[in-house]
């Protein structure tokens, strides 16, 4: 999570625009939000995950309080920065047809009109492993396309147009 040492990415980011490399930043949305903003206004484009809806399931899956990345959410909305809104739709955690209702009712209170899916996958398994960390997803399928169609259907009868990363 680049926006824990803002210092350093805001010297990392200059630097490659200095260069004419274009920076992309991916965030959670936790962060000061005058922390938050001052990245997000130096970046080309930010990938900001939306994890969950609901602010009690949020935090206890999470462990993180849901309003400053709620309004970070918000500053990201109506910024001039190119950005992407993210779901990283995991089993057993938020991938339900509510629960994409939910998302629905969230994003259409930010004025989110589109969002990418995340399937969720094993990828960082290993991660776990090397950092001598339980994963509690040990025995969780992967997601494909198929699997989302109920959730992805959802969010577009809502009217929240959606893809799904690959």
């Amino acid at each position: 999570e680049f926006m824990t040492q803002p210092e350093f990415s805001l010297e990392l980011i200059d630097a490659a625009h200095r260069l004419g490399i274009s920076v992309a930043g991916e965030t959670c949305g936790l962060a000061q939000p005058a922390v938050f903003a001052s990245l997000v206004d130096k970046l080309d484009l930010v990938l900001m995950d939306v994890k969950h809806y609901d602010p009690g399931r949020h935090q206890e899956v999470t462990h993180a309080r849901m309003p400053v990345i709620l309004a970070n959410a918000a500053y990201l909305a109506n910024s001039r920065t190119a950005h992407v809104f993210r779901i990283p739709v995991i089993p057993g955690i938020n991938d339900s047809v509510e629960d994409a209702e939910g998302f629905a009712d969230l994003l259409d209170e930010y004025g989110i009109g589109e969002i990418e899916l995340v399937p969720f996958h094993q990828y960082g398994k290993g991660k776990y492993a090397d950092l001598d960390r339980d994963y509690d997803f040990e025995d969780a399928s992967s997601l494909s396309e198929d699997d989302l169609a109920p959730f992805r259907d959802a969010l577009e009868r809502a009217g929240v147009t959606t893809r799904i990363s690959g």
